[in-house]
């Protein structure tokens, strides 16, 4: 087994060194070769995982280390060939369009929103509300889109979502039994998560208690004071972290 994660090792170098995208490759197609030498790394780390008692502690510790540095590594090949854009929902953008006079933005933002349309569900500037699945009038329980903005100390309980979008919300809790995508949150606080799902991105958010099962690689940028509980075997990112020693902006409790 130490030999073959040694040679994943090898590929995995040539691969982040010898066949990085070039300058000109399209952001989208760099974006997904980073999610795919991120899943390589899973990979390994799951095979260590689950053949750890066959290595002696030593050997077992060296080859975690390896594993390390080469997040560390992808971490900074990451930052050269795909630098941080601001990150900002569709919605959002609407809502800065130059087109449109400040009052007018100013009473959008404000209204309080609890609708469903087009198999998405948004829910916007609500306080102090439980809102579950009776709210959605899909009778033969298809995933849904969910898109939360502006929410304050509200608990939101949706089992099955194809993708869900949370940003700007405090002090709230969050049931996601089934996510077929990706679950993106932005600028959340204080609150409380339980998810499943395929992918998941955290931006720009603190304090938060997550226990959360992710197919691939959990990562997150810009954040501080996160506890993941029971995360599984795929490592955490932290893009804003690309030293050799664990990052202080999250914690995993078992």
């Amino acid at each position: 087994m130490e030999e073959r994660i040694v040679l994943l090792r090898k590929e995995f170098l040539q691969k982040i060194y010898q066949d990085k995208p070039k300058a000109d490759t399209s952001r989208t197609e760099k974006a997904k070769w980073f999610e795919n030498r991120s899943e390589d790394v899973s990979r390994m780390t799951s095979m260590l995982n689950e053949n750890q008692e066959q290595l002696a502690p030593y050997d077992r510790m060296k080859l975690m280390d390896q594993l390390s540095d080469l997040i560390v590594r992808l971490h900074q090949i990451r930052s050269e060939i795909l630098p941080r854009l601001p990150f900002r929902f569709h919605r959002s953008n609407h809502v800065l369009q130059q087109t449109k006079s400040y009052t007018h933005k100013q009473i959008r933002e404000d209204t309080k929103v609890k609708r469903f349309e087009n198999e998405t569900l948004f829910l916007s500037n609500l306080c102090d509300e439980s809102i579950d699945g009776n709210i959605i009038d899909n009778q033969e329980q298809r995933p849904i889109k969910l898109i939360i903005q502006g929410l304050r100390g509200c608990t939101v309980n949706i089992p099955c979502c194809s993708t869900v979008h949370i940003n700007e919300s405090d002090d709230c809790t969050f049931h996601f039994q089934s996510i077929q995508g990706s679950l993106h949150i932005s600028h959340l606080e204080k609150s409380r998560l339980y998810a499943s799902c395929h992918q998941f991105r955290l931006h720009e958010s603190n304090h938060l208690s997550i226990e959360l099962q992710c197919q691939t690689s959990p990562v997150i940028e810009d954040c501080k004071h996160i506890i993941f509980k029971n995360p599984g075997a795929h490592p955490i990112l932290d893009f804003s972290w690309a030293r050799p020693e664990p990052s202080p902006n999250f914690q995993i409790e078992l």
